[in-house]
């Protein structure tokens, strides 16, 4: 009996040495079911696809792409020191839009996480499907809303169907982006 169990644990061990990527939740399926979905407060929005948890974890939400504003070259200051905002360009004000938006739908409020194939992108951030308490998906409500673009990334692709359709309906309303601000 002790023999079978070092070769077990021998079997494991050598297993995470050829494949490092391989975590234990992967070779015990009761742990895997528990890694599929994490319940957290959301305390901060950091982007239009990136929220912070009360974990100080970064998550992005599958499926959203990140809006590319223009970042101001040169500062412009009144007499006081403020910081005068150039409101002509419609890109900065959709993307005032869609972060008061995202603060609103998910600041303080509790979330499940549930994991796709990848539970984390290369660069280390945490990539989940955001499910409110009343069982909604933030992802698919952002979208629909039109504060986002679509951007699908194998392998993470179980909801890609309902994304879509999503950003679809948000295009035929034109609304958000896709009411041309």
């Amino acid at each position: 009996m002790i023999a079978s169990m070092k070769k077990y644990i021998y079997l494991i061990l050598s297993l995470m040495v050829v494949f490092p990527s391989m975590a234990e939740a992967d070779l015990n399926p009761l742990l895997m079911d528990q890694m599929k979905h994490e319940t957290r407060k959301v305390v901060g929005v950091l982007s239009s696809n990136m929220i912070m948890l009360d974990s100080n974890e970064r998550v992005r939400l599958i499926g959203l792409k990140e809006m590319d504003t223009p970042k101001p070259k040169n500062i412009e200051r009144d007499k006081h020191g403020f910081i005068v905002e150039d409101l002509t360009d419609p890109r900065l004000k959709l993307e005032e839009h869609a972060s008061r938006f995202m603060r609103d739908l998910l600041i303080g409020e509790r979330v499940t996480l549930k994991f796709d194939a990848q539970r984390r992108a290369s660069d280390g951030y945490l990539e989940a499907y955001v499910y409110l308490e009343d069982g909604r998906m933030a992802n698919d409500i952002i979208l629909r809303e039109g504060y986002a673009d679509l951007q699908l990334r194998p392998p993470n692709m179980k909801h890609a169907k309902q994304l879509r359709d999503a950003y679809r309906e948000a295009s035929q309303e034109q609304r958000g982006i896709q009411g041309r601000w």
